[in-house]
């Protein structure tokens, strides 16, 4: 896949980035105002929905050689098997169903659902609940057919403040849970309990 350069972000004096979950190589950047909202919907119902973002190259990881200009130019992609980070920066889809077979079904009616008018990637689904749920058998099967790149997860969100937790499908195709980072305004109060 093409993925272009971008500063990775980290703490400034009005950001912070709070890591929960396990240490991951990918580290996935998710963004306060998104899980707000996805907590919000949790609140009412049990639904998935999409994830949408990017994935970028590291700036810092960038070689510049002599002659090298085009590496330069921020619009310029290049073509890697996995990026250095992905940011997680907005949700659609959001349907109202109870299991992952029911969002597969639902899923395999859309056509092109990981298509997108503009230059965002499809980074897997969540799964919103009221209450924090336990990682299934469907789940496996949700990710093992339509979210098996390196950069697409499958995002546990519940409204009973509990962290939110992210699985991804590791070589072997199995699931293993990953760290997400959460990018938030310092001192913002947060929809989840540390």
């Amino acid at each position: 896949m093409e993925f272009p350069y971008k500063t990775k972000l980290c703490n400034t004096e009005s950001l912070q980035i709070l890591h929960v979950g396990p240490h991951s190589e990918l580290p996935f950047f998710l963004f306060s105002d998104v899980l707000d909202e996805l907590v919000f919907y949790a609140n009412d119902k049990n639904a998935f929905g999409l994830l949408v973002g990017n994935a970028f190259l590291d700036n810092a990881k960038r070689e510049v050689t002599s002659g090298a200009t085009e590496a330069l130019d921020p619009t310029k992609t290049f073509d890697v098997d996995v990026p250095d980070f992905v940011e997680i920066t907005a949700f659609k889809d959001i349907y109202p169903v109870k299991d992952a077979l029911d969002y597969a079904g639902y899923l395999r009616k859309m056509r092109n659902f990981r298509d997108n008018e503009t230059e965002t990637l499809c980074l897997g689904a969540v799964c919103l609940t009221p209450k924090s749920t336990d990682l299934t058998l469907e789940c496996l099967y949700l990710m093992r057919t339509y979210f098996d790149l390196p950069i697409q997860i499958l995002l546990f969100v519940s409204a009973d403040r509990k962290p939110p937790r992210a699985y991804q499908l590791n070589k072997k195709l199995d699931m293993v849970e990953i760290g997400l980072e959460i990018v938030t305004l310092k001192n913002e109060a947060l929809s989840f309990d540390l």
